[in-house]
């Protein structure tokens, strides 16, 4: 069982080439890796350290990711693309530059392996009420973001939302729309699936642009309106605290540790920040080479 690590990275050189040597850990894994176009020191930092191991490959053409934006689907598929295009692995998981493995190489292969023929993707039916306006406008509603102008972007998608409402306007959706965690994890038959699909039929990438946080979407969609519907398993096995803040999600610290690797089905954990606690992830990565 060969998995490929889909990783979408913005900073935390350091975190992040932690990571990267922990994924490399798993047996034939292969990682495929988009770095924010808005963060060059990164991209020239991870490459300087990877660019010659065969098994790290990087996507060359980067976007500009803003939270929620249309960029991060954009990453995400190329992602995928060239997943896909490689063909040498079975299983494939989406990872953050701040995700990191909590449990040992092996346990995670024996898992993948037994449950192959499953696609694990956190899912739910829209509208939901957990989402304001149960989710429906983050398609129907535009949404833009302004390079460098953070703030304009808000300013201006605030007007663009009361317009909405006011005015009763919205973008026409063609397909069933589900919602869930934008993290997945899908065997090569999935993949496959959603890249010819959109080859084939564009407009469905088309009705994400000018969005706000449709990534959560996404692959949902695609999935759920396919024949791939009973396979999906609505799990992401990850482990991520909503409740406890100070952050939310919150930042895990050393005191977690015991807590994180002991979840059965939680195989990766998030959100962890070095600048907030860099202990934790030292013990993971003893904890991942002393059981690899």
């Amino acid at each position: 069982m060969k998995i490929g690590f889909l990783i979408l990275a913005h900073r935390y050189p350091n975190q992040l080439k932690q990571l990267i040597r922990s994924l490399l850990l798993v047996n034939d894994s292969r990682i495929y890796l988009h770095v924010d176009k808005k963060s060059n020191e990164l991209f020239d930092e991870i490459s300087a350290e990877f660019s010659f191991n065969n098994r790290v490959r990087f996507i060359g053409n980067r976007y500009r990711v803003y939270w929620g934006s249309f960029n991060q689907i954009r990453a995400t598929f190329a992602l995928m693309k060239s997943a896909f295009e490689s063909r040498t692995e079975d299983y494939f998981m989406l990872l953050s530059g701040q995700d990191f493995l909590i449990k040992s190489p092996s346990a995670l292969i024996s898992f993948i392996s037994e449950n192959k023929e499953k696609q694990f993707v956190m899912n739910f039916k829209l509208p939901d009420s957990q989402w304001r306006d149960g989710g429906l406008n983050r398609l129907s509603h535009f949404s833009f973001d302004i390079p460098g102008r953070p703030w304009f972007s808000n300013k201006l998608n605030s007007a663009i939302e009361r317009l909405h409402i006011y005015s009763g306007f919205k973008r026409k959706v063609s397909f069933e729309q589900y919602g869930g965690s934008n993290w997945f994890n899908i065997n090569f038959d999935a993949l496959e699936y959603m890249v010819t699909y959109i080859k084939d039929h564009p407009e469905y990438l088309n009705s994400f642009k000018n969005t706000r946080c449709a990534d959560e979407m996404f692959v949902q969609s695609m999935l759920l309106n396919s024949r791939f519907r009973d396979s999906v398993v609505s799990a992401d096995l990850r482990y991520i605290d909503w409740s406890s803040g100070p952050e939310f999600p919150r930042i895990i610290r050393e005191e977690d540790f015991e807590k994180i690797v002991t979840y059965s089905e939680k195989f990766f954990a998030r959100k962890f920040d070095s600048t907030i606690d860099g202990s934790v992830l030292n013990k993971l990565i003893t904890y991942i080479g002393q059981n690899s």
